[in-house]
């Protein structure tokens, strides 16, 4: 569906609204000089926005809504509708959405809160009751042929032009948020689900109409909101989780994760710790910008397989905003951080300009893509409200201030394909450009900023001392300088060990002529002694047996595989391996590793009786990240081995490896694995796609030495695989 008016503008407007009127100016990035357009006189307007393609410009007061024609500069038409709290169009401006507040009357029937109108005349199409005022706005799929209104734990899908009675739904118990991609039908619907106790909270990938398959899932624990967002082709979606509180920090915590149609989830990984304070994807790449991190904050690019793809600078950063054609990259630092900006040119990787602009409280591209405007506005900040119009590249090229206690609400550019405009920059009174860095000079108190008068001096200026050089310290032979590393945390610890077992060899040599210690210095020796021991087997004692010892402080029990878990299983699956796995892959199951009733690894694998032979085939064995060196997959792989020497007439024992693991494959080579052959594009979804087979033969018990004949083995394959009990490991400290 077509929007039925385009903006016929060719210079952009600029909508600013204050506490007594509301005006629509020419743009100040235009050569010209500023004119106004229109003036409307409305007291404390409340709200005022742009169409999706910048005809029509709407306005709300207490009484009425005025719906004003960019092109021929006149009113449309007038809505007689009051408190309304939120204003938007759909996708392609064919539809006017309006909100306001749920009330009720006792004794009367709930009365419809959300209306929706034709924009090109104001006709009345659907009106519904809407509670929720935080999920208030319908979704609507990017050609507008579907949109959905959320329930409680459904979503409600309608057809256009059939306002009247939903044609599908989805109802999910703990169903909060919903969320729909700008793709192409089948379009695709993001479901976020609550969880309960015991039960993770969840974000689902469906299609739509059918709405029961799953695309896509990942699962995480205690997070009380998300928000996600969907990249320009609605192939891939990133979800920010956050929670208001939590033990680590007063502010919460923050988990991105990254989901796609292909089936693959996964965490972002970010080099930093702290909150996630923003992220951005990029309207033209399938790229995406993440600013995280305690202060000073990182900014990083990810491409589509969450890898990163370049680091930009450190700093005091908040927010992030593209371009409309995704070419200029803005990283701001806003709110409780000081105004600066740093604009980046994405496809040559560079940074063009630095600007400082304080106390600002609203920023906003232009669409000519090469200006944009900041602003301080009410009631975010009262003092000093106004804006400015910059260039990318760092020039101030227009400047408003409003009058003193007078205060400036928003300021709006209007959508649309514009020209780049062609106004000089401005230029300060000393002549250096506005908004430009400066070097941070003399402290002068605040009387003194004002005036040409120098602060008063506490002490008279003593000539300064003649600079002696003195030649480098060498260290003298033997002593603690040779150990040093220049690391001067690492150096001031080796000297205070030093300075310890200094005065150690003093009590020792006192011991030894004759002289009687102390108790405390005897006590002393004797803590040293048993420490220089005990450090010196440790260095001593190989990488395996201190992963043994950790080992040997877990037993280990069997036990069978079962419903309960099983969906543990599959979110250790989910974390661990990069390939999404169906039902019918946890039918042949060997066993998995827990940790206090926790799954940290599993082994899954099935019975091969094809090419006239009985093998094992391992179909995945994996450790939880923060469980890994701990000797887990060592013993799930021997349990393995014993499960065959049990059975007593398993040939061999085979698996695929990709071929760019070398952690796994030097792994499986030091348990007599040996690689056979390659096979190529073995996985369809990863790269490199190829991997290899490996393979290690087992021998026979003497009383399985017969040969196994094609009608024996015909038989076995006609049985079920034997059941294998689980591995299980419970923590015994």
């Amino acid at each position: 569906m077509a929007c039925a008016v385009s903006n016929t503008c060719s210079v952009p407007l600029l909508a600013v609204r204050g506490p007594g009127a509301v005006q629509l100016v020419t743009s100040p990035a235009d050569k010209a000089d500023v004119s106004k357009i229109e003036s409307f006189d409305v007291e404390n307007c409340r709200l005022s926005c742009f169409s999706r393609t910048g005809h029509q410009f709407v306005i709300s007061n207490k009484e009425i809504i005025q719906v004003y024609c960019c092109n021929t500069r006149k009113i449309l038409y007038e809505l007689s509708k009051r408190r309304i709290s939120a204003i938007e169009y759909s996708p392609q401006d064919t539809y006017l959405l309006l909100f306001e507040p749920f009330t009720t009357v006792a004794g009367e029937d709930e009365k419809p809160n959300l209306s929706i109108y034709k924009s090109s005349n104001g006709e009345l199409v659907g009106s519904y009751v809407q509670k929720k005022q935080s999920e208030w706005a319908p979704i609507w799929s990017h050609d507008e042929v579907i949109f959905g209104r959320i329930q409680t734990n459904q979503v409600w899908f309608y057809e256009t032009p059939n306002f009247e009675r939903y044609v599908n739904r989805l109802s999910i118990e703990g169903l909060q948020v919903f969320s729909m991609g700008n793709s192409n039908p089948p379009y695709t619907i993001a479901a976020f689900i609550k969880g309960k106790k015991g039960i993770p909270d969840c974000v689902r990938l469906l299609t739509y109409p059918d709405l029961k398959s799953t695309i896509a899932s990942k699962s995480f624990f205690n997070f009380d909101h998300v928000n996600m967002k969907w990249n320009f082709k609605g192939s891939a979606l990133l979800v920010l989780c956050s929670t208001d509180m939590s033990e680590n920090s007063y502010y919460g915590d923050t988990m991105l994760q990254h989901l796609n149609r292909n089936g693959d989830s996964s965490n972002v990984q970010l080099s930093k710790s702290g909150p996630v304070y923003s992220m951005e994807w990029s309207p033209v790449a399938d790229e995406f910008c993440v600013v995280y991190g305690f202060m000073p904050s990182k900014a990083t690019v990810f491409n589509s397989k969450c890898d990163i793809a370049w680091e930009l600078s450190s700093g005091a950063k908040n927010i992030a905003y593209y371009s409309f054609d995704g070419i200029h990259l803005a990283l701001c630092g806003f709110g409780n951080v000081a105004g600066n900006m740093e604009i980046w040119n994405m496809k040559d990787r560079k940074r063009i300009s630095q600007i400082d602009a304080l106390d600002t409280t609203h920023f906003q591209w232009c669409y000519d893509n090469f200006h944009f405007v900041t602003a301080t506005t009410a009631p975010r900040l009262r003092v000093k409200n106004g804006f400015k119009v910059w260039r990318m590249t760092g020039e101030l090229v227009y400047e408003y201030k409003t009058n003193e206690n007078q205060e400036l609400w928003q300021v709006l550019w209007q959508p649309g394909n514009y020209a780049r405009g062609q106004r000089a920059p401005l230029k300060s009174d000393d002549g250096s450009a506005p908004g430009k860095p400066k070097a941070a000079g003399a402290y002068r108190p605040p009387h003194l900023r004002q005036t040409t008068r120098q602060a008063a001096k506490l002490h008279d200026e003593a000539p300064a001392k003649p600079v002696i050089h003195q030649a480098p310290r060498v260290p003298k032979p033997g002593g603690v300088e040779e150990l040093f590393t220049g690391d001067l945390e690492k150096d001031k610890k080796i000297k205070n060990i030093h300075k310890k077992l200094q005065q150690i060899k003093g009590l020792k040599e006192r011991l030894a002529n004759g002289d009687k210690l102390e108790v405390d210095q005897m006590e002393k020796v004797k803590h040293m002694t048993n420490t220089i021991a005990m450090n010196s087997n440790n260095n001593n004692e190989s990488k395996e047996n201190r992963a043994k010892r950790k080992v040997k402080r877990v037993t280990i029990e069997l036990g069978d595989i079962t419903q309960h878990n099983l969906k543990q299983l599959k979110v250790l699956n989910r974390d661990v391996f990069p390939v999404a796995y169906n039902e019918k892959f946890y039918k042949d199951l060997l066993g998995a590793a827990y940790c206090n009733d926790i799954v940290v690894g599993a082994v899954c694998c099935r019975i091969d009786l094809s090419e006239n032979r009985r093998r094992l085939y391992i179909m995945t064995l994996g450790v939880l990240a923060k469980y890994r060196e701990l000797g887990l997959g060592t013993l799930m792989l021997e349990h393995v081995f014993k499960v065959c020497e049990r059975e007593g007439n398993i040939d061999s024992i085979y698996l695929h490896v990709q071929i760019n693991n070398e952690t796994a494959l030097s792994f499986y080579k030091k348990f007599g694995f040996q690689i056979i052959s390659t096979a190529v594009e073995y996985y369809r979804r990863l790269e490199p796609s190829d991997a290899y087979l490996l393979e290690r033969s087992l021998k026979k018990t003497a009383s399985n030495e017969q040969a196994t004949s094609p009608t024996t083995v015909a038989q076995q394959s006609s049985k079920k695989a034997p059941s294998v009990p689980l591995s299980t490991i419970t923590d015994v400290d």
